[in-house]
Protein backbone atom coordinates (compact mmCIF):
# COMPACT_ATOMS: atom_id res chain seq x y z
CA UNK A 1 0.00 0.00 0.00
CA UNK A 2 1.07 3.62 -0.92
CA UNK A 3 0.05 6.81 0.81
CA UNK A 4 -1.25 7.82 -3.11
CA UNK A 5 -3.66 4.90 -3.01
CA UNK A 6 -5.26 6.21 0.20
CA UNK A 7 -7.66 9.25 1.27
CA UNK A 8 -7.33 11.56 4.08
CA UNK A 9 -9.88 13.48 5.40
CA UNK A 10 -12.21 14.33 8.82
CA UNK A 11 -12.76 11.85 10.76
CA UNK A 12 -14.99 11.51 13.96
CA UNK A 13 -12.75 12.01 17.70
CA UNK A 14 -14.25 8.59 18.63
CA UNK A 15 -12.84 7.20 15.11
CA UNK A 16 -8.90 7.98 16.67
CA UNK A 17 -9.40 6.07 19.59
CA UNK A 18 -8.91 2.54 18.28
CA UNK A 19 -5.25 3.60 16.44
CA UNK A 20 -4.12 5.80 19.17
CA UNK A 21 -4.41 2.61 21.57
CA UNK A 22 -2.59 0.39 19.74
CA UNK A 23 0.18 2.76 18.42
CA UNK A 24 0.14 5.48 21.05
CA UNK A 25 -1.10 3.42 24.43
CA UNK A 26 -0.90 0.26 24.06
CA UNK A 27 -2.15 -1.65 27.07
CA UNK A 28 -3.75 0.88 28.25
CA UNK A 29 -7.79 1.29 28.87
CA UNK A 30 -9.53 2.99 25.74
CA UNK A 31 -10.37 6.04 27.47
CA UNK A 32 -6.61 6.94 28.62
CA UNK A 33 -7.13 7.85 24.21
CA UNK A 34 -9.88 9.77 24.16
CA UNK A 35 -7.90 13.54 24.70
CA UNK A 36 -9.20 16.80 26.25
CA UNK A 37 -10.36 19.02 23.67
CA UNK A 38 -11.74 16.07 21.21
CA UNK A 39 -14.64 17.09 21.13
CA UNK A 40 -14.38 20.79 20.68
CA UNK A 41 -16.03 22.00 17.53
CA UNK A 42 -12.73 23.27 15.75
CA UNK A 43 -10.89 19.96 16.56
CA UNK A 44 -9.72 18.61 13.52
CA UNK A 45 -9.43 15.06 13.40
CA UNK A 46 -8.05 13.87 10.22
CA UNK A 47 -7.34 9.82 9.38
CA UNK A 48 -6.32 8.16 6.21
CA UNK A 49 -7.81 4.81 4.38
CA UNK A 50 -8.65 2.78 1.63
CA UNK A 51 -12.07 3.13 0.32
CA UNK A 52 -14.57 1.60 2.77
CA UNK A 53 -11.57 0.11 4.60
CA UNK A 54 -10.19 0.49 7.98
CA UNK A 55 -8.42 3.88 9.18
CA UNK A 56 -4.83 3.50 9.25
CA UNK A 57 -3.27 6.57 9.86
CA UNK A 58 -4.72 9.85 12.42
CA UNK A 59 -3.57 12.62 13.71
CA UNK A 60 -5.61 15.24 15.86
CA UNK A 61 -5.48 19.01 15.60
CA UNK A 62 -6.59 21.23 18.48
CA UNK A 63 -6.29 25.33 18.78
CA UNK A 64 -4.35 25.61 21.66
CA UNK A 65 -1.76 28.56 22.51
CA UNK A 66 1.83 27.29 22.33
CA UNK A 67 3.80 26.98 25.56
CA UNK A 68 6.10 29.36 27.07
CA UNK A 69 9.15 27.33 25.37
CA UNK A 70 8.40 28.58 21.84
CA UNK A 71 9.44 31.75 23.30
CA UNK A 72 10.20 34.73 20.29
CA UNK A 73 8.03 32.35 17.66
CA UNK A 74 4.90 33.34 19.93
CA UNK A 75 5.97 36.81 20.34
CA UNK A 76 2.74 38.71 19.65
CA UNK A 77 0.74 35.72 18.21
CA UNK A 78 -2.79 35.71 18.77
CA UNK A 79 -3.57 32.63 20.30
CA UNK A 80 -6.16 31.75 17.64
CA UNK A 81 -3.75 30.56 15.30
CA UNK A 82 -1.61 28.71 17.35
CA UNK A 83 -2.55 24.97 16.52
CA UNK A 84 -1.53 21.97 18.81
CA UNK A 85 -0.94 18.39 16.66
CA UNK A 86 -1.61 15.31 19.35
CA UNK A 87 -2.15 11.98 18.83
CA UNK A 88 -0.90 11.33 15.02
CA UNK A 89 -0.26 7.28 14.52
CA UNK A 90 0.27 5.56 11.18
CA UNK A 91 -0.06 1.88 11.36
CA UNK A 92 2.92 0.58 12.31
CA UNK A 93 3.17 -1.89 9.46
CA UNK A 94 2.78 0.94 7.19
CA UNK A 95 5.25 3.71 8.49
CA UNK A 96 7.80 5.06 6.18
CA UNK A 97 5.26 4.81 3.31
CA UNK A 98 4.53 8.59 3.44
CA UNK A 99 1.23 7.89 4.60
CA UNK A 100 1.85 10.27 7.21
CA UNK A 101 3.43 13.09 5.55
CA UNK A 102 0.21 12.93 3.26
CA UNK A 103 -1.81 13.34 6.47
CA UNK A 104 0.11 16.34 8.02
CA UNK A 105 0.23 18.03 4.60
CA UNK A 106 -3.58 17.75 4.41
CA UNK A 107 -3.72 19.23 7.71
CA UNK A 108 -1.32 21.84 6.79
CA UNK A 109 -3.29 23.29 4.01
CA UNK A 110 -6.94 22.79 6.14
CA UNK A 111 -5.88 24.73 9.00
CA UNK A 112 -4.26 27.41 6.67
CA UNK A 113 -7.81 27.64 4.52
CA UNK A 114 -9.62 27.75 7.60
CA UNK A 115 -8.02 29.15 10.39
CA UNK A 116 -5.02 31.29 9.25
CA UNK A 117 -2.82 29.13 10.60
CA UNK A 118 0.88 30.46 11.88
CA UNK A 119 2.35 28.37 14.33
CA UNK A 120 1.50 24.47 15.02
CA UNK A 121 3.62 22.70 17.82
CA UNK A 122 3.75 19.14 19.12
CA UNK A 123 5.08 17.13 21.52
CA UNK A 124 6.71 13.98 20.17
CA UNK A 125 8.11 11.00 20.66
CA UNK A 126 11.88 10.50 20.48
CA UNK A 127 11.73 8.05 18.19
CA UNK A 128 9.60 10.29 15.48
CA UNK A 129 11.58 13.05 15.52
CA UNK A 130 13.35 12.59 12.29
CA UNK A 131 10.12 12.29 10.81
CA UNK A 132 8.70 16.04 12.35
CA UNK A 133 12.17 17.41 11.44
CA UNK A 134 12.15 16.51 7.58
CA UNK A 135 8.58 18.18 8.34
CA UNK A 136 9.75 21.85 8.99
CA UNK A 137 9.43 21.57 12.75
CA UNK A 138 12.55 22.50 14.99
CA UNK A 139 13.39 21.06 18.40
CA UNK A 140 12.37 23.32 21.37
CA UNK A 141 13.78 22.94 24.64
CA UNK A 142 15.25 19.24 26.46
CA UNK A 143 13.76 16.04 25.64
CA UNK A 144 10.80 14.97 29.21
CA UNK A 145 8.90 12.01 30.14
CA UNK A 146 5.51 11.41 30.60
CA UNK A 147 5.26 8.21 32.53
CA UNK A 148 3.62 5.18 31.18
CA UNK A 149 3.48 7.18 27.83
CA UNK A 150 6.73 7.66 26.12
CA UNK A 151 9.93 9.90 26.03
CA UNK A 152 8.87 13.21 24.40
CA UNK A 153 10.13 16.33 23.00
CA UNK A 154 8.68 19.31 22.44
CA UNK A 155 8.68 20.78 18.92
CA UNK A 156 7.67 23.26 16.83
CA UNK A 157 7.38 25.56 14.68
CA UNK A 158 5.65 25.32 11.41
CA UNK A 159 5.12 29.18 10.84
CA UNK A 160 3.03 30.65 7.03
CA UNK A 161 4.83 33.42 6.51
CA UNK A 162 1.94 36.60 6.35
CA UNK A 163 1.74 39.54 5.79
CA UNK A 164 2.37 40.36 9.13
CA UNK A 165 5.38 38.30 9.31
CA UNK A 166 4.13 35.20 10.08
CA UNK A 167 1.95 36.49 13.24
Amino acid sequence: MTAATLRVGAISAVATTALRAQVLRPGSPLGDCIYPGDTDPLTLHLGARRDGGPIVAIASFYREAAPAELGAWTAGLAENRSWRLRGMAVHPELRGTGIGKQVLTAALALLQERHDLRLLWCNARLGALGFYENMGFSLVGAAFSVPGVAELHRLGVWRKPGPDGGR
